[in-house]
């Protein structure tokens, strides 16, 4: 291997040549001379030719780059590493700098589809990935660094205003910013378990306290709402496709299984076991989040209100006829807003009715902040599973989560008078003590 700097003639130039302030690498690699354009600072250029000799032993041996070697492709030029996967030295799928970002990122997205994730699931985590990489302005993997994507983030989760003070862009929530971090993270994960990095440059970044920003949290249902909901949608007019007694019949569903909206568009007549002494319904792993068959139980009379109204219902018909995502939002919110006027409507007097007003009694949001929207339905059923004596772990196969934590931590809500009923299994300390005998103090 020769390190120069290559001279040519040139006629206008004292001297009639001229010498190049850049180094070149000159090596013999199967049968072909082969010639690398490098730096300026000969150090650098010493060091790079070192590399490329050891790889080219590694390879005539049939060995892949050793850690060190590995470490070094990941962060060197791309134009060095992709020169030398052009001339076989290195193996192009094991190195990411061969690649742009946004090809890796689409190999990922293929991968997800080949290993089975949901449709939305893939391009909601792609997309933020790709997005986040992009907002810091890298196009190659060894662009990634762990610092630059805390700042991004922790600016994003700030106000942005112009000059003038005109805010220009809402801030991220706590939630959302872990959601985008998240996502980077499990891109930085599959490239290592592809062999295209050694190691995840944004590991160690760990998620914000998402308690700090809390923006969309929900409350479980009190039963009267539950019911008064139910009853004013069965007996209200038709929105957005659904006529009263489908959003009725959809919500009771919702608030006994813990299904989810995307679940529930996904149930076919087929779906349901309706006929046997225990009624079920079936969710297919690929409408499931956790992407596995489950079978739920059904509530017997539930089962026997759907077997009479389902009774003509070929097995292919679908049964919660439910619009898109924030379209069910708007459905939802129309009902409420209905249930809770029909609610003041009934107050006996002003006073009563002044009374009601204040109160979040059917409010889709209520003084603390918290919603009442369709996924409340969920964290309603298995709030009342886990209050009401249901052991954990039955309460998060019910649930369908992976994790325990997940089921009492993050859905599961103290109910109204919990703290105060828990206080009951103290003792009395207003009892009077005991008087002990003459016997017992001599024990």
């Amino acid at each position: 291997m020769r390190l120069y700097q290559p001279t040519w003639s040139h006629p206008d130039r004292a001297g009639g040549s001229r010498t190049s302030a850049r180094w070149t690498c000159e090596f013999r690699w199967r049968g072909k001379t082969c010639r690398l354009g490098l730096f300026t600072d000969h150090r650098a250029s010493v060091e790079v030719a070192r590399r490329i000799e050891r790889l080219m032993a590694l390879r005539q041996a049939g060995d892949g780059p050793d850690p060190d070697i590995a470490r070094w492709l990941e962060q060197a030029p791309r134009k060095v590493v992709a020169y030398l996967a052009k001339h076989g030295i290195l193996d192009p799928r094991r190195v990411a700098a061969t690649k742009t970002l946004d090809e890796h990122l689409d190999d990922w997205q293929r991968a997800l589809h080949a290993k089975g994730s949901s449709p939305r699931h893939i391009e909601l985590v792609v997309s933020r990935a790709r997005r986040l990489l992009a907002d810091c302005g890298w196009s190659g993997w060894s662009d990634i660094r762990a610092a630059a994507v805390a700042d991004h983030l922790a600016a994003r989760r700030c106000d942005q205003h112009d000059h003038r003070g005109t805010l220009v862009r809402r801030s991220l929530s706590y939630q959302t910013s872990n959601f985008y971090l998240a996502a980077v993270k499990q891109f930085c994960r599959w490239m290592v378990r592809d062999g295209r990095a050694s190691e995840s440059p944004v590991q160690h970044i760990d998620p914000v306290n998402v308690r700090v920003d809390r923006r969309h949290d929900r409350r479980a249902w009190q039963p009267d709402e539950l019911r008064r909901l139910i009853e004013t949608a069965q007996r209200g007019p038709e929105r957005f496709g659904m006529t009263g007694p489908e959003r009725a019949l959809t919500y009771r569903l919702a608030a006994e299984t813990g299904l989810r909206a995307g679940e529930l568009r996904s149930l076919t007549r087929a779906s349901f076991d309706l006929d046997s002494a225990n009624a079920s319904v079936t969710i297919l792993a690929a409408y499931a989040k956790n992407r596995r068959q489950d079978t739920l139980p059904l509530r017997p009379e539930t089962a026997a209100l759907l077997r009479a109204r389902w009774a003509r219902k070929s097995p292919a018909a679908t049964v919660c006829n439910l619009p898109r995502r924030e379209i069910v939002t708007r459905m939802l919110r129309g009902d409420l807003l209905a249930a809770r006027q029909a609610w003041l409507d009934e107050a006996p007097d002003a006073t009563g009715r002044g009374e009601r007003e204040q109160s979040d009694f059917l409010a889709y949001r209520d003084r603390a902040g918290r919603f009442l929207d369709f996924h409340s339905l969920r964290h309603g059923f298995i709030s009342y599973l886990v209050v009401g004596g249901v052991h954990p772990k039955v309460a998060q196969r019910l649930a369908r989560h992976g994790s325990i934590t997940l089921t009492l931590d993050r859905y599961t809500h103290l109910l109204g008078g919990d703290d105060a009923a828990a206080l009951a299994v103290l003792p009395d300390l207003s009892a009077a003590p005991a008087v002990l005998t003459a016997d017992r103090r001599s024990g």
